[in-house]
């Protein structure tokens, strides 16, 4: 294929790279690469590739950008520090590297690992009225319903499958009772 490199060819106002309609030919048609003299905003008729250890920088700098270091394995680093990283193999996964905070709801269409780690736990922080937290875990084999803010465990159901409340219960009795 034959390649042209004009300016306004094919589209008013931009710098373009056109290859030929056939091999050797000198017919040009659609632009594979144009940049627009207004905003400089670059186009691209296909696909972009990138190799494999190769990086897509953000910012004209070299702490921001996305890159696949090993085949199936895409990470993004910001600050320099790599903060998610998607791995396509047997467990399919997605990493966090750092604190994540997600500001609306999040959906989950299958189960929820936590772990491992001694005592791991899912934190629930309500902020509403006066701020409680309130954490579900386990620790020792021993499933733990947790008051965070009084620093110590509402329920709690051993690895023999004993339950131990904290306050009072009740079944069907108003105030509860551990009658």
């Amino acid at each position: 294929y034959s390649f042209r490199v004009s300016a306004q060819e094919a589209v008013a106002n931009t710098f373009e790279i056109t290859p030929s309609t056939a091999a050797g030919g000198s017919t040009y048609s659609t632009p594979a690469f144009s940049i627009l003299a207004t905003n400089n905003a670059a186009t691209f008729a296909g696909d972009i590739s990138i190799p494999v250890a190769k990086k897509l920088y953000f910012g004209g700098g070299n702490h921001t950008y996305i890159g696949e270091d090993i085949n199936d394995r895409l990470r993004f680093f910001t600050g320099g520090v790599e903060f998610m990283r998607f791995t396509e193999d047997t467990a399919d996964t997605i990493n966090f590297f750092v604190k994540t905070i997600i500001e609306d709801d999040l959906e989950v269409d299958g189960d929820i690992t936590i772990g491992p780690k001694s005592y791991p736990k899912l934190n629930l922080t309500d902020n509403t009225g006066v701020a409680r937290n309130f954490s579900v875990g386990t620790n020792n084999e021993t499933f733990t319903v947790r008051n965070e803010t009084a620093s110590s465990d509402a329920l709690t159901i051993s690895n023999a499958n004993n339950a131990t409340f904290a306050g009072a219960v009740g079944v069907g009795v108003a105030g509860g009772s551990n009658a």
